[in-house]
């Protein structure tokens, strides 16, 4: 690959070399935590501290800084190294250097390292999936412009390196979104698209196709969210089963939200999503290279939400129960968006007191992982109960008014 492409691309930058370079340790703390399935108090007890000194190292961000310490959370949690910013040290003394962004091409760039970068890169795609990322953003970009500085001297390793670089901006286009920061996740989209072609990989171009089109489908634009879907199909044919079983389902949910349904577009869209159906009941599903989490769950989930959009609301509710059980515990924020399918459900069939008390419990969940994509999708549950014939309830009232209270008033734009 040409490095010029890569000036060409992003031009000359300037950034702090001081910029710390590890994930926020209190989210990597309680990630670890909840992967290990303690509760505060049992780990403070491990700590010989309080749970509520737990609580607050997590929420906070006031890991000790003691090395002692920290390889002390790494050990009873499994936490690696380098995410507690303990990579580098030597004979137990010797604190982590801060990347020097300036001087990074000096740095030799080893597959041991490029291990790192993709676990760091993973635990932000965990960490989003169980609360939010949307508060790493800022750490998410010293990465992208690390990567981004390094690439054109990695020498063997650059295609490597410029293949991670393209899945965080696939991170970030996806965070964007659920943030409902579509100028910011279409930027990163396109550059992570522009970086998978020039690499000619299938499974990159499908994986920043698929998140594009979602974008589009979230933002309303059905024809472009199609389009993309589409164009991701071939590519996701050589892709790993997870990823190409997600394009499916993304393909036919996109086409059950067609301006206008006909019963071709209907009869496309479900076979496109039972195809992803064969996929997901062979199981043994492969790495997740994409961070896509395919499984039982997101089908169900995918399926009932494209029978929302052609009017199937009882199938829908079935695939809700299926898609609860079927969606790990722990994946937040897809229980967050199964319980807005089921209002949108509920209110397209006219129950509307389940459907505002449905509405009410997931914009708590929504608000906790600060998602405004779902508190969107509430507030149109809001505005069709508030036409209709419960629309003078109290609930509605108190729904609308939490609504109000927790929808945001600008949003920060990201552009590393």
């Amino acid at each position: 690959m040409n490095t010029q492409y890569w000036w060409d691309t992003y031009g000359p930058f300037d950034p702090d070399p001081n910029d710390p370079n590890f994930p926020n340790a209190g989210q990597v703390v309680r990630h670890y935590r909840l992967l290990k399935k303690w509760t505060p108090a049992q780990l403070g007890e491990a700590l010989d501290k309080s749970a509520r000194w737990v609580q607050a190292m997590e929420h906070d961000n006031i890991v000790p800084e003691a090395i002692s310490r920290r390889r002390v959370l790494a050990t009873i949690l499994g936490i690696p190294t380098i995410l507690l910013g303990l990579a580098h040290v030597e004979n137990g003394n010797t604190p982590p250097e801060p990347i020097n962004i300036k001087a990074a091409k000096k740095i030799s760039i080893d597959a041991r390292t490029i291990e790192q970068y993709q676990e760091i890169l993973r635990l932000y795609w965990e960490i989003d999936y169980t609360s939010t990322a949307s508060d790493s953003m800022d750490d998410i970009g010293r990465w992208i412009r690390y990567l981004r500085n390094i690439a054109p001297e990695a020498g063997s390793n650059q295609q490597s390196v410029l293949e991670l670089l393209c899945r965080y901006h696939q991170l970030v286009t996806w965070i964007a979104r659920d943030q409902r920061d579509y100028s910011t996740a279409f930027t990163h989209a396109n550059r992570a698209l522009k970086l998978a072609r020039s690499l000619e990989n299938n499974e990159l171009i499908a994986a920043t196709l698929f998140r594009r089109g979602r974008t589009s489908l979230e933002q309303g634009d059905i024809n472009a969210a199609i389009a993309d879907l589409d164009a991701a199909l071939p590519y996701a044919q050589h892709a790993r089963a997870q990823l190409k079983g997600l394009v499916l389902l993304a393909a036919g949910h996109a086409r059950a939200h067609a301006h206008t349904i006909t019963s071709t577009n209907e009869t496309q869209a479900m076979m496109l999503i039972d195809q992803a159906r064969r996929i997901v009941r062979r199981g043994k599903l492969e790495d997740d290279e994409s961070f896509v989490k395919l499984s039982t769950g997101r089908y169900h989930q995918d399926r009932a939400g494209a029978l929302i959009a052609i009017g199937k609301y009882n199938d829908a509710l079935d695939e809700l129960d299926l898609a609860d059980r079927g969606v790990s515990p722990d994946q937040t924020r897809r229980h967050a968006y199964i319980d807005v399918l089921r209002g949108q459900t509920y209110t397209g069939m006219e129950e509307f007191p389940t459907a505002a008390s449905i509405a009410e419990d997931a914009l708590g969940v929504s608000k906790a992982i600060h998602s405004s994509i779902n508190i969107a999708r509430i507030k149109e549950i809001h505005d069709q109960l508030s036409i209709s014939k419960y629309g003078s309830s109290p609930q509605v009232g108190r729904l609308g008014l939490s609504i109000a209270r927790n929808l945001p008033t600008n949003l920060k734009r990201y552009q590393p």
